[in-house]
This record gives structure tokens, C-alpha cells and sequence, in this order.
């Protein structure tokens, strides 16, 4: 293959990635959910993380963008009998003060997640189903290095009912 062919190649991919990029589904409280922006965030806690989400936009309005996805992750270690974690981040405890959850850092992690994403704006609506795969690596006692992984299928539909066309 010649230099010139490698080149269309990669413009090529380039442009498919940004004509994609047009809309993406909107999550709100990323700092609760960090495993639905980045997948390298999958089992960072050491417990079962499962949330389930909506979110409305510019409600009140026809037609506006509507989102809810549910994600899970949790870390390998998470799976086997020695390692279960009793934390809950939803339930409220009335003896005590409430702790949030610490990162573990130090040593070796590998964890798995799962998302499934509705969005729908206008006439348009996606359907998105994905695997993450997550390893934290320690760099020392008190940090990690995290890399993720993310694959999945996407559904896209053109929803001819609520299409508004221009009469000018």
C-alpha cells in the first residue's frame, strides 16, 4: 500500500469519527457517574457499582432530547467469595456519619462493566449496548494508572412520524 492510500485512509476514518460525534447523549452528574464518561473509571471502588439514570432536556419543549442509560461495573476481584464489599451508596444509614467510598490504589485490578444508552432528540433516536474492560496498574502505594476499553453496537433510527418538514 502506498503512502498516499494510508493517508486517504486515516482523513477517511477521521471524517466518519466527526460526522458521528454530531449528537451525543447528554449524562448529567458525571462526578457520581464517572464510568459513563470514561471507561477506564470501571471498578475503581471496590464494590458492584449499578446506576440507573434519566435525563430530560429543555422540558416543556416538543420534541426535546430524552436520555437514560444503565451501567454496571465492578472490579474481577468483586466475583470471588474472599472480596465482597457491603458498601451502598443509596441507602441511608441512621447510626453513624456516612462515609463516601475510598480508591484502593496499590495494587493490581482488572474490571468489567456494562452500559445500555436510550437517547432520543427530534426526530431521531440511538440505541447504544456496550462492554468496558478496565485494568488499573499501580505506580506506587498511593497511585494508580487506569486504562479502558469500550465495545458495543449502536442503533440509529430516523423516526418518520415525528419528522417536521418545512412547508416555505
Amino acid at each position: 500500500m502506498r503512502a498516499k492510500n494510508i493517508i486517504q485512509i486515516i482523513v477517511v476514518l477521521f471524517i466518519t469519527n466527526i460526522i458521528n460525534a454530531q449528537q451525543l447523549p447528554q449524562v448529567s452528574q458525571y462526578l457520581r457517574n464517572q464510568y459513563m464518561i470514561n471507561p477506564a473509571a470501571a471498578g475503581v471502588y471496590d464494590f458492584t457499582d449499578v446506576t440507573l439514570a434519566g435525563r430530560l432536556q429543555w422540558s416543556g419543549l416538543a420534541d426535546a432530547p430524552k436520555t437514560s442509560y444503565l451501567s454496571a461495573s465492578a472490579p474481577l476481584s468483586e466475583f470471588t467469595a474472599k472480596a465482597r464489599s457491603r458498601y451502598n451508596p443509596g441507602l441511608r444509614n441512621s447510626s453513624g456519619v456516612a462515609k463516601n467510598p475510598e480508591i484502593n490504589t496499590g495494587k493490581l485490578k482488572h474490571a468489567v462493566g456494562l452500559q445500555v444508552v436510550g437517547d432520543q432528540f427530534g426526530a431521531f433516536r440511538s440505541m447504544n449496548f456496550a462492554g468496558t474492560y478496565a485494568i488499573h496498574i499501580p505506580v506506587s502505594s498511593q497511585y494508580n494508572i487506569s486504562f479502558g476499553t469500550k465495545i458495543g453496537i449502536m442503533n440509529h433510527a430516523f423516526l418518520q412520524d415525528r419528522a417536521v418538514v418545512a412547508d416555505v
